[in-house]
């Protein structure tokens, strides 16, 4: 199964399962680390959005893809919102950026933060996120933005 349709080509489906964590704080990487690499994830993090700008373009540049047609080398970035440095709106906005330029692959960007209002939420999904997720994650929420992605 894909993770993304537009990732089949002729048939042929990316094989790589790779997502990229960004949070500030140890321990929400180490809990979402854990529960990916249960479900067969291989997990990236980065501690801010500078970070993950060049931990994304460093996969996508120099990591060996799959041997299939297409490989984005990762599938996903989970994207936390207020870190230090560079915040996760910012950063999804420099990504997106760069993926409508065709510099790097268009990858979905998906919030997830403790913000949870509904301002909060529209300013993430209005900077370019493909969805929002509120923690703490729970598995159930994890599960739906696997399988909708």
């Amino acid at each position: 199964m894909c993770i993304r349709d537009r990732r089949r080509v002729h048939g042929v489906c990316c094989d790589c399962r790779r997502i990229l964590i960004v949070d500030d704080n140890a321990y929400n990487l180490m809990v979402l680390k854990t529960k990916l690499t249960n479900k067969n994830f291989d997990v990236e993090c980065a501690s801010n959005g500078a970070e993950a700008i060049s931990v994304f373009e460093d996969l996508v540049h120099t990591a060996n893809p799959c041997t299939k047609q297409l490989c984005f080398r990762v599938n996903m970035i989970l994207m936390d919102v207020d870190m230090p440095l560079m915040n996760g709106i910012d950063a999804t906005i420099e990504l997106q950026k760069r993926m409508k330029n065709g510099l790097i692959p268009n990858i979905p960007i998906i919030g997830c933060s403790a913000y949870d209002s509904s301002n909060d939420i529209m300013q993430g999904l209005k900077a370019g996120m493909s969805d929002y997720i509120t923690k703490p994650v729970t598995e159930a929420k994890l599960s739906q933005i696997l399988l909708n992605r």
